[in-house]
């Protein structure tokens, strides 16, 4: 039985109980300590990343499950699967670290080519591997032992590349990395003996406030015992989120939903010069890896990733971060609200004339961060579905708009034909079949991160077929006919199978609940949450 010392500051903490004889886990336990749950100092996004992190271990990411692991890459071609050699061992420099054919892979790719294993976090385990991973190597990888607040911090492909190598899960490692830290910056990215070169604006030196490496926040340089005095911009405990609008802000600054934190020392013209800094002024989106930058009584200004730049009207300059920005990240990526966009050709600006009418989308938004249902939220929650629908449509947010049904339940519709400054059409496809066709596809949901209400879904609960103008030609029609005769009947179809396979088919799922390996212990120090082996 394991024994664990209960501190005030201990979050939740949690074991498997149970394994099966290909030793994946079976069944578990995670126990929160109810002094966090009161009223007072509960916060559900922190609680929701303190489970995953719990339940990441407790399915295999643990390590004392690591010469469990089994290789199943043969399976399907009817090979048995086989015990794999051993999966943590050290390198050169004494760094444990994991050695299995995905994450070498992932890793290698996320460095910037090659192959490398992904490093453990040897604070503590100098000498046997640990059950997380390295701090210096993979900050905001939701499995390192500090955690960042949750808007900060994700479920990262390497982590997902180990549980493709543990055998027993499938797992999409196809997805858009999130992971940004220390992206393309080279196989000996992280080292202690390297961690002074600021030159991959990664790690930092002296103690100035200056910008998180998402930017989505102000940092101030400062290190850890995990980070074996390398020096990183870690967030503000209050005040630095630049998304977060604040009454109270420096005169250039904009605090905006839509802001970020730029290096900086821009004033006024003639005003005194100061130092350069992290400050948060508007951005928005142009392309990928593109974007434009406002500052408090400026115009749009383009800002060329990894240059300074200046802003008329003001003295000094302005850094314009280099693939941290616009990068199609669930960060959300902002819409180009006026002026003709670049990426739009001369052909893609006429009119749509095939509806008189679009599709109407409603959709149930579901969200992980409560709100107080005021309008002022209610209006900003409808603004980011509207941003991540006319994204997933891939059409301009210009076009949409929509109406709130109640605080969660928004009617989603396409506007006029469009405008000068918002022309109607896309380049391929017109918004209003982009937009059915998002409707159509068969995706119940859609999932993103937000910085205000943390992870956000969105239901499309149903959709209305557009009225069509009587100059479109018959065939279109036609097609719309038969695709709408065809809808109830695959309905009915599907609904049959489905209670075909219910009576069927045993049900033979095992629960599988979260757990740590026998010593995650996750607790709060400020605004970072320590993940600890005991």
């Amino acid at each position: 039985m394991l024994h664990i010392k209960f501190k005030s500051s201990v979050i939740a903490y949690a074991s498997y109980c149970q394994l099966d004889p290909f030793g994946r886990p079976l069944a578990g336990i995670i126990v929160f300590c109810p002094e966090h749950l009161k009223e007072e100092e509960y916060q559900h996004s922190h609680v929701v990343q303190v489970s995953l992190h719990e339940l990441l271990h407790a399915l295999g990411f643990s390590r004392n499950l690591f010469s469990r692991w089994i290789d199943c890459d043969l399976y399907d071609t009817g090979d048995i699967c086989s015990s794999r050699s051993r999966v943590a061992n050290t390198d050169e420099n004494g760094q444990f670290r994991i050695y299995t054919p995905t994450v070498m892979r992932k890793m290698g790719e996320h460095l910037g080519g090659g192959s490398v294993g992904a490093p453990l976090e040897n604070k503590d385990f100098p000498h046997s591997a640990s059950s997380h991973w390295e701090a210096r190597v993979l900050q905001g990888s939701t499995l390192t032992a500090s955690l960042s607040p949750p808007h900060l911090t994700h479920l990262d492909i390497i982590t997902l590349a180990a549980f493709k190598d543990m055998g027993w899960y499938g797992v999409n490692t196809n997805i858009i990395d999130q992971l940004v830290w220390g992206k393309g910056a080279g196989h000996s990215f992280g080292l202690p003996t390297k961690c002074n070169d600021t030159s991959t604006g990664f790690f930092c030196t002296g103690s100035e406030i200056g910008c998180h490496h998402l930017h989505l926040d102000k940092g101030v340089c400062s290190t850890d015992s995990f980070l074996e005095g390398c020096r990183i911009y870690k967030p503000l405990s209050s005040g630095g989120e630049c998304w977060l609008p604040q009454k109270e802000r420096a005169q250039e600054e904009i605090y905006d939903q839509n802001s970020r934190c730029f290096f900086s020392n821009l004033t006024k013209e003639g005003a005194h010069q100061t130092k350069v800094k992290g400050r948060c002024y508007l951005h928005r989106c142009m392309a990928p890896n593109s974007f434009q930058v406002k500052v408090q009584g400026s115009e749009w200004t383009d800002c060329p990733p990894g240059e300074w730049i200046q802003v008329a009207g003001f003295g000094g300059f302005l850094h314009c971060p280099l693939g941290r920005l616009c990068m199609g990240f669930n960060h959300l990526l902002l819409p180009v609200s006026t002026g003709s966009s670049p990426l739009v050709s001369t052909a893609a600006v006429k009119e749509e004339t095939e509806f008189i009418s679009g599709p109407k989308l409603n959709v149930q938004v579901v969200i992980a961060q409560s709100m107080k249902g005021s309008p002022e939220e209610t209006m900003q929650l409808k603004e980011e579905v509207l941003v991540v629908i006319a994204q997933k449509a891939g059409i301009r947010r210009c076009l949409l708009q929509g109406t709130p049904r109640t605080d969660l339940v928004f009617s989603i519709f396409i506007t006029a034909v469009g405008s000068e400054d918002c022309p109607g059409r896309n380049l391929d496809t017109p918004s209003h079949l982009a937009l059915l066709k998002l409707a159509c596809s068969g995706t119940p949901s859609i999932m993103y991160n937000s910085s205000k209400f943390s992870t956000v879904l969105i239901r499309i609960l149903d959709y209305s077929c557009p009225t069509l103008n009587p100059n479109v030609d018959t065939n279109t029609y036609l097609t719309w006919a038969c695709l709408g005769a065809l809808f109830p009947i695959i309905f009915i179809l599907m609904l049959a199978w489905k209670r075909h396979k219910k009576q069927s088919l045993i049900v033979h799922d095992i629960y599988q609940s979260q757990v740590v390996d026998e010593d995650i212990l996750t607790q709060q120090k400020g605004t970072t949450w320590w993940c600890c082996m005991a």
